[in-house]
């Protein structure tokens, strides 16, 4: 019922307005340890977060599923480029991200120091994970 709340979450959103949004995508590892059940989290969601532009909501046509579109980038003459996201994988929706960011800002004046470094190196779309296993961001 997680669904609902957050569909209607994002349908109270101006369209137009600069969001955030926290979802969950597939994973796919490689020399994953399978020793232990159950299995580490990070082999099995990949917690992504994009920010966009809202564009619409929209229902797609094979399981009339809900997704969200964001406006990532606009050139002109080029077109827009655009993600959708099932409303269905994402967990947190920030917006307008603006707001969002003024406090962040007021807690970098308070002292707030960043979290340390990721544990993960990056490389591309390539996550080399503590126990020696990649994992491919699809």
């Amino acid at each position: 019922m997680q669904n609902n709340s957050i569909l209607e979450q994002l349908k109270k959103i101006p369209y137009g307005t600069l969001v955030k949004i926290l979802w969950l995508d597939a994973a796919t590892v490689k020399s994953a340890n399978m020793r232990r059940l159950p299995l580490r989290n990070d082999y099995v969601e990949t917690r992504r977060s994009t920010v966009g532009t809202l564009v619409c909501l929209q229902q797609g046509q094979a399981q009339r599923a809900w997704h969200i579109v964001l406006e990532m980038d606009n050139t002109e003459d080029a077109g827009s480029t655009i993600r959708s996201i099932p409303v269905c994988l994402i967990y947190r929706a920030i917006a307008p991200i603006l707001k969002a960011a003024e406090s962040v800002e007021k807690e970098w004046k308070r002292g707030w120091k960043p979290k340390e470094k990721s544990r993960y190196w990056h490389a591309k779309r390539i996550l080399h994970l503590k126990d020696g296993s990649v994992k491919f961001l699809d």
